[in-house]
């Protein structure tokens, strides 16, 4: 069984290898042999010094790419990594993403952490499917379905494994259908659902025949064997197994595995003899693999088969010219004469059949009106609900601009520019004027986004803290925190959301403290979320509302209830709410301040 896994393995990586072949987007132009390897890191030197970063990221990701292909896993990173670090320089996404997911996937296949491994692929699966790259994008979510494997985490890995089968719906690659057929009837196997093995295994010849992949047929049919075998058919297994054994001289690491059921199915039919010498073979083949050094096997058996490929199409090509040559002018007279009669017995078909044919073309036709007018109906429900949505979404919107910057805020602003103005502070004045103007600016620019970049929303955040933070007098202290290793440019969340439970914290929380005060945010990446923390040692939510009882409400705050609608209204598209976790913070019984939690998904 881990034989066929480790076959399977090497597929993949065939599968990596086949997925693109666009200049900058796959690998028709990498480096052929040594000497042109040479040639390239010559120009390394030249580009760096020119600073030509686009130029220099080539040259590195080609060099990259020759060490994918010859599977030096040091080498490759290096390469890989460095392209990377220039791209993102250039920011060119895709290969910045293509550079992901190509350390994500040698990581992986070194045997490392898996989360190591989960933190380079996540961001790729994303972005590809969102510029449908269909291809890369199937292959990477099934990468991340492997390494939620590994992590037994068995919910999220049948998440992506069923993810990457309907992006390769759209993509329509055979080899990996054939590749999740694999991984499926493993599953089956392991639960003993032999009739699914049956059926899939069966599949997967059928596929793999399609396109000529000897290995696959060769496991399709050792699961059709082993599932007739456990379902008491060892005569139906029989064929099957005699023929996986012709296909050893390419699949050479599952011969044990076929000589083993062959033992069993004659053993089954009474056939001691013959069931005796299989078990020889088997342990003769064991160990004869046993012996062999693992890494020189898997670079033999990838070698040997892009080279045999290689070979028959070459011996193929040759021989359809030698045939062509070959043809005589009687023989191709034959085929004229053979396909005019062809053409007439064609004609004559049709006009016998004509009838018949206008029959079908006629209820054919009604079919289609039926057809055509069900999916108008659809279409004009769907158009109808999009609409309803978008015009919601819209006036949420429009709301949450107005609430984040209400008149009283407006009002407020416009007295301290007064106040400053009547103390002849001119410098306080022009700089709180400047930092109220940016963050007007900012707001109205990002009012019409559904979603923005979290470094422009980080940005914005900070403005407004700075322009409470002056009006109210320097009565409070901030800080924004980033973990190091969230990339704010490259994930997107919702604009104008996070907003009102920092105005919240200042004006609930706050204001209403005796001494100085102090506000943190904090931002980090966790579990394919960004979690957003927004924490005040204010007064506490309770005796906030106490001390509001007495007052005017001058000023009241609905941003969160906005913000929450607002989300409620994306979740009809992205079907993905953020979760937002309010904390009462105490110390020994006594109220220390409020936290805030919001988790928003940025797969």
């Amino acid at each position: 069984m881990k034989k066929l896994r480790f076959i399977i393995a090497i597929y993949g990586l065939c599968l990596g290898n086949q997925l693109y072949s666009q200049d900058g987007k796959g690998m028709e132009y990498a480096i052929k042999d040594s000497a042109q390897l040479h040639e390239y890191r010559s120009r390394i030197p030249g580009l760096a010094r020119s600073g030509d970063s686009k130029g220099l990221a080539k040259v590195y990701k080609r060099i990259g790419d020759y060490y994918y292909i010859n599977w030096r896993l040091d080498s490759l990173l290096w390469y890989y990594k460095n392209a990377l670090q220039q791209y993102e320089l250039s920011k060119d996404s895709f290969n910045i993403f293509y550079c992901r997911y190509r350390i994500g996937e040698t990581i992986n296949h070194d045997g490392k952490d898996p989360d190591e491994s989960l933190e380079w692929h996540l961001p790729g699966a994303g972005f590809f499917e969102r510029t449908r790259e269909f291809d890369l994008a199937a292959y990477a979510n099934y990468e991340i379905s492997k390494l939620y494997k590994e992590k037994n985490e068995t919910g999220l890995s049948q998440k992506y494994f069923q993810k990457a089968i309907e992006l390769n719906k759209i993509a329509r690659d055979t080899l990996l259908d054939i590749i999740f057929l694999s991984d499926q009837c493993n599953s089956w196997r392991e639960k003993k659902s032999w009739n699914d093995v049956i059926a899939g295994g069966q599949k997967m010849i059928h596929l793999s025949r399609m396109i000529n992949e000897p290995v696959f047929i060769k496991v399709g049919l050792v699961h059709v064997a082993m599932g007739l075998l456990e379902t008491g058919k060892p005569a139906a297994a029989l064929p099957y197994l005699e023929e996986s054994v012709t296909f050893s001289n390419v699949t050479r690491n599952a011969i044990p595995e076929t000589y083993r059921l062959l033992a069993i199915c004659h053993l089954r039919l009474n056939r001691n003899k013959e069931a005796e010498e299989f078990l020889t073979l088997y342990k003769h083949a064991a160990d004869s693999i046993a012996t062999q050094n693992t890494n020189d096997n898997y670079q033999r058996l990838l070698l040997q088969f892009e080279t045999e490929k290689k070979e028959a199409t070459i011996a193929g090509l040759q021989n359809e010219n030698l045939l062509k040559e070959k043809l005589s002018r009687n023989q191709k007279l034959f085929i004229i004469l053979l396909a005019t009669t062809l053409g007439l017995v064609l004609v004559a078909v049709w006009a016998f059949s004509r009838n018949h044919r206008k029959r079908r073309k006629l209820k054919n036709e009604l079919l289609q009106q039926q057809a055509k007018h069900a999916q108008q109906l659809q279409h004009e429900k769907e158009e109808k609900m999009t609409s309803e949505f978008n015009k919601q979404l819209a006036e949420v919107q429009l709301t949450a601009l107005s609430a984040q910057m209400n008149p009283h805020f407006i009002f407020n602003c416009m007295n301290s520019i007064q106040k400053y103005v009547l103390k002849n502070e001119k410098a306080k004045a022009l700089e709180f004027l400047q930092n109220f103007s940016e963050l007007m600016r900012h707001v109205l620019d990002n009012s019409s986004k559904t979603r923005v970049a979290l470094d422009e929303e980080i940005t914005m955040l900070e403005k407004y803290i700075v322009l409470e933070k002056q009006r109210l007098d320097d009565q409070f202290e901030y800080k924004i925190e980033v973990a190091p290793n969230l990339q704010t440019d490259f994930f997107e969340v919702p604009g104008m959301v996070i907003q009102p439970y920092v105005e919240n914290a200042i004006w609930h929380g706050l204001m209403n403290k005796n001494e100085r005060g102090k506000l943190l945010l904090k931002f980090e990446k966790q579990n394919g979320f960004l979690k957003c923390i927004i924490e005040d040692n204010g007064v506490g939510r309770i005796k906030a509302a106490e001390m509001e009882k007495g007052r005017s409400p001058k000023h009241k705050s609905y941003g969160m209830t906005i913000a929450k609608k607002r989300l409620e209204l994306l979740q009809k598209e992205n079907e993905k709410l953020p979760e937002i976790v309010v904390e009462d913070l105490y110390r020994q019984s006594e109220p220390t301040g409020t936290k805030v939690t919001i988790f928003i998904s940025i797969d």
